[in-house]
């Protein structure tokens, strides 16, 4: 039984140390900071041929990640999180940067060619509806 134990014990201690996180907790940490405010949009964003939200619209964001990828949805500030759709407003995968790690200065590069932040978002703002 204890030539079982071993390996087990060097396997559960290894394994996790050989897969790296193209982005990790405190890069998300990061981003849901972003969260916290209103942004405008700089481009129409068209959702099969059919323009969603405009150019100049006010929006807020969210942000979903992975293992592989960074995904940044908006939504009209004006109807909610729960009373809008969630458009996919920037999508990049871990290929998308040098070595396959996220990078922040790079991720923003993107990012501040889709919105415009105007200003942080009140206490009230800040509750789901």
């Amino acid at each position: 039984m204890n030539k079982f134990v071993l390996p087990i014990i060097i396997a559960c201690v290894l394994l996790p140390l050989g897969c790296s996180s193209f982005i990790k907790d405190d890069q998300v940490a990061s981003l849901k900071k972003r969260e916290a405010f209103l942004y405008e949009l700089k481009k129409n964003i068209e959702y099969e041929k059919e323009t969603v939200l405009g150019k100049g619209d006010a929006v807020r964001i969210f942000f979903i990640t992975s293992k592989s990828y960074v995904k940044v949805y908006a939504y009209p500030h004006e109807k909610g999180y729960l009373a809008s759709e969630h458009y996919l407003v920037l999508y990049l995968f871990e290929e998308d940067f040098e070595d396959d790690l996220f990078n922040e200065a790079q991720f923003s590069e993107e990012f501040d060619k889709i919105v415009i932040k105007k200003r942080a978002l009140t206490q009230d703002e800040n509750i789901i509806k």
